[in-house]
């Protein structure tokens, strides 16, 4: 089998370019990712015995772009799997904006993210929802992204 290696999934690979309008309560797609021919991708790094800091953690920090201080938005981030055809396969996790932001300064603080989270295939999606605690627009080029995971050769 080919040799596993570790990646981050930031704002740019996302395809976070453009800002996002979110209404309070219901969910916006900011970002997607589509995972390349011939690879599989896994959220985290997966287990690591007696290595929790090697797990793989996941931080995530949404500007608003009205403010005329920039400040982060409130609400609930989800991680989802989707098919080629947009169907939901997975909801990979979800956090609060006030946990995922705390790593931005500190690594150490950033969201432990599951020890497996399963594989996630070639042509699938990797997207990033965002439901808003308030209706307001997301500034994507001042968010920053950082979420770790595992590439694995399929070919």
């Amino acid at each position: 089998m080919a040799k596993k290696f570790k990646t981050t999934l930031n704002a740019a690979l996302l395809g976070m370019d453009t800002d996002v309008v979110c209404a309070a309560g219901v969910p916006a797609r900011l970002g997607t990712f589509t995972i390349p021919a011939g690879q599989a991708y896994s959220v985290g790094y997966g287990p690591f015995v007696g290595r929790s800091d090697a797990i793989g953690h996941a931080m995530l920090v949404l500007m608003d772009d009205t403010a005329v201080t920039p400040e982060a938005e409130e609400g609930l981030v989800s991680l989802e799997v989707r098919d080629p055809q947009g169907r939901h396969k997975a909801t990979i996790f979800e956090a609060r904006t006030e946990e995922l932001k705390l790593g931005a300064a500190d690594p150490g603080l950033r969201m432990p993210l599951a020890e497996d989270a399963g594989m996630i295939n070639e042509d699938d999606r990797i997207e990033l929802w965002f439901t808003s605690d308030a209706a307001d627009t997301v500034d994507v080029s001042a968010c920053s992204a950082a979420i770790d995971c595992t590439i694995y050769p399929t070919r």
